[in-house]
């Protein structure tokens, strides 16, 4: 093929500002160039069609490759700024990833465990994101993933680029076969069907086994079921767990793999040894029980010995697990035993797919081995479930109970973190966190259900639950101060962001100011915690009715941080400039505010900036005194809030009602929320809610049911004194729209 001709050249000026530096790559349809953009002060990246490329249908394959980018916000998927026209051809301005490819990184062979894990974990987050959009990626490859350096720390991250042949269902593209691609990485049923999102998940895995290989799954056809390693490196020196998890995703049937990319992460980080991976808390983790060096019972174990394994772990298993039973054991269960119990009557299905019989009665099965054998298959069973089962709470509450009896308390406070991360209600989210603690109490760990006490106290933080806070609070505080933490000990940091938290809620303004200025003093403070700081500085200096110096705060803080304690500061930095008026201000804030989440991803987090954006939007409704705009801020709170914010909304809504002069729909919606508030113990804000609510009955007319409602505040406020702080300028900035 001859060269293709180039648009740009080396120091060209696509637009004022913008000048190209070097060529970075060359494709089939065009190059991409590094780029400066001098307005801003950063580089970008341009991906520009050839010169002599169509540029009917290339021009149009770039703009929906924009559009899909657009669609999808994510720390793991590449930025796209703009779509330009420069020289006769269509150009993509995206954010520039300095780095090297996968592709790259695989020169010199597999590459170590711990980061093949790190980057399949982060593209599979980003493909999630993609999918959840309605955007499917179709060549997920090596070469299509960038590894740029984290600013803190220096560690290789993942990011996902190229959507030149993604699919996306707002553009009407998602039922288009795929005409194009890398063939070691395509799925099998894309020769006759068009792409789903196991279509990526298959592709992910290929790169994954890369990684862990050096090579993709070598396959004799295309749609044959790929095998796995390779011959200076078998699949069985990963451990059956990661086999398992790989072959799953790498069946030749879609309906055989994972439900999401996330799905096969998960199960390939556990089959690794890596599960401390998956929830970026790093350290060493100790090993899976689906790694333990257990023998192959077919070879080491009699006949007898062999069928009271097998019968065992059928007795543990439902018979929705059957893949489970092979893993467990670890290996393939004899064809004369598989016929010997199906004759018997014990079980039914044949090899893995083997099952006990619903008439059977499990409990002398579960009687046959010594208590510590017992223990050792109840742990692999447990992993066996995890791995092969769906993603779903049924799955990890088996594993839990198997874990628990198999005395494996840490993979058991594993899983009920997982349930943790994996509901949205804030009540049940709080159970399992509060169960996770419970599972890690014990002398011999100490710092592991510190930890997990620290994530309690968080999440209550995180909520609002003022008198569910004190509890895990006083318990970790005890456990750090006997286990000797040091000041600089991130633990101990954020243990002490809570305590003045909590302080705070309380209304004690001098305890939280002293003891936040000797935490600042200390000097152990990072970015992320120096945001939940200026927060809590910002807090107290509101509830001191300091209005001025609070702005002057807001205004002196850098706007480039990150992080939900930052999304924090500058959504309350958003509510106070606009309960003083300052809108512009207001909507600068919102937009950091919002900006600082996106790296999060915990709804908790957005759930700040948004309740920011809500009041905003809240009272330009009222200046408007448009429905649709009101609604919006209610459709923005109640779309990722917790069952606080919920309350939030419900009483958003019944005092734009209000404003509108519709009191039935306000009261209602005002009821809902004190209901709300008072299931949470939210006191402050549920009688706030009691006096929106007489101040609507007051307006109408209802001079009965405002008496009632006002009795019922004082009543309140008499009996919860003790535990309010007294009104503040920050509860009228807060609770602003009770007003």
């Amino acid at each position: 093929m001859s060269p293709r001709n180039s648009v740009f050249e080396p120091g060209d000026t696509v637009r004022p500002g913008l000048v190209i530096e070097r060529r970075i790559a060359r494709g089939g349809m065009g190059e991409v160039f590094l780029a400066q953009d001098a307005a801003l002060n950063r580089r970008v990246a341009l991906k520009a069609l050839y010169a002599d490329e169509d540029p009917t249908g290339a021009a149009h394959r770039l703009h929906l490759e924009a559009r899909a980018i657009a669609q999808v916000t994510h720390p793991h998927i590449v930025a796209v700024h703009a779509i330009g026209h420069a020289k006769g051809t269509v150009y993509l301005e995206m954010e520039y990833v300095e780095g090297m490819s996968l592709r790259e990184a695989l020169a010199d062979g597999p590459v170590p465990l711990d980061d093949a894990g790190t980057w399949v974990a982060q593209a599979a987050s980003a493909l999630d994101a993609a999918h959840e959009l309605g955007v499917l990626h179709c060549d997920v490859k090596p070469d299509n993933i960038l590894l740029r350096r984290k600013a803190v720390g220096g560690a290789l991250e993942a990011t996902l680029v190229d959507f030149g042949l993604a699919r996306s269902r707002v553009e009407g593209t998602i039922d288009l076969p795929v005409t194009h691609g890398t063939r070691a990485y395509l799925a099998p049923e894309l020769v006759h069907r068009a792409p789903t999102a196991k279509a990526d998940v298959f592709a992910l895995a290929a790169v994954a086994h890369e990684l862990l290989f050096g090579e993709p799954p070598m396959r004799v056809t295309w749609l044959d079921a790929p095998h796995l390693g390779t011959p200076a490196r078998p699949a069985t020196q990963l451990g059956p767990a990661a086999i398992a998890a790989l072959s799953r995703a790498l069946d030749p049937d879609p309906d055989g793999r994972p439900a999401t990319a996330g799905e096969f992460a998960d199960a390939l980080l556990r089959g690794l040894g890596l599960g401390h991976l998956r929830n970026g808390r790093g350290g060493p983790d100790a090993q899976t029980t689906a790694q333990l060096a257990i023998p192959l019972y077919s070879y080491a174990a009699t006949d007898g010995q062999l069928r009271s394994l097998v019968t065992t772990i059928l007795a543990l298993l439902p018979s929705n697990y059957p893949r489970a039973l092979t893993l467990a054991l670890g290996c393939e269960v004899p064809r004369a035993l598989v016929a010997q119990l199906r004759a018997e009557g014990i079980a039914s299905g044949v090899d893995g797919d083997l099952c006990l019989n619903s008439d059977v009665d499990r409990n002398p099965m579960l009687q046959q081995l010594d208590r510590k054998t017992l223990r050792n298959v109840m742990a692999r069973t447990a992993t066996a479930v995890e791995v092969t089962g769906p993603r779903n709470e049924a799955t990890r509450e088996l594993a839990t109970r198997l874990y628990m009896s198999a005395r494996r308390t840490a993979d058991a406070a594993r899983l009920a973190m997982e349930s943790a991360t994996a509901v949205k209600d804030a009540a049940a989210r709080r159970q399992h966190i509060a169960r996770a603690a419970a599972l890690c109490a014990t002398a011999t760990q100490p710092r592991r259900w510190l930890e997990a006490l620290v994530i309690l106290l968080e999440w209550d933080m995180a909520c609002g639950w003022v008198a569910a806070a004190r509890q895990p609070l006083g318990e970790a505080q005890g456990l750090a101060a006997d286990a000797g933490l040091p000041a600089d000990d991130p633990v101990r940091v954020r243990l002490d962001l809570g305590a003045i938290w909590v302080s705070l809620a309380l209304g004690q303004t001098a305890n939280a100011e002293s003891a936040l200025d000797r935490l600042e003093g200390r000097g152990v403070l990072d970015v992320a915690h120096r945001g939940t700081a200026a927060a809590q500085r910002l807090r107290i200096l509101l509830m001191r009715g300091e209005l001025d110096a609070a702005s002057r705060l807001t205004r002196t803080q850098s706007a480039d941080r990150e992080g939900l304690a930052w999304s924090e500061f500058w959504s309350i930095a958003a509510l106070l400039a606009q309960h003083r008026g300052e809108r512009a201000y207001a909507d600068h804030a919102l937009r950091l505010a919002q900006t600082a989440a996106l790296d999060a991803h915990d709804d908790i987090g957005l759930g700040r900036a948004t309740l920011a954006q809500a009041e905003v939007l809240y009272h330009r409704a009222q200046l408007e005194a448009g429905l649709a705009v009101a609604e919006s801020a209610v459709d923005v709170l109640r779309a990722r809030g917790t069952m606080s914010l919920t309350g939030y909304a419900c009483a958003l809504r019944g005092q734009i009602h209000a404003a509108l002069g519709d009191a039935l729909h306000a009261t209602t919606w005002l009821a809902r929320s004190e209901a709300t508030f008072a299931a949470l113990g939210l006191h402050a804000a549920r009688i706030a809610a009691l006096s929106a609510q007489a101040a609507v009955a007051q307006r109408s007319g209802a001079l009965g049911a405002e008496a009632s409602l006002r009795a019922e505040r004082e009543r309140l406020l008499r009996r919860s004194a003790r535990d309010l702080a007294p009104a503040t300028a920050l509860d009228r900035v807060v609770f602003a729209f009770f007003a």
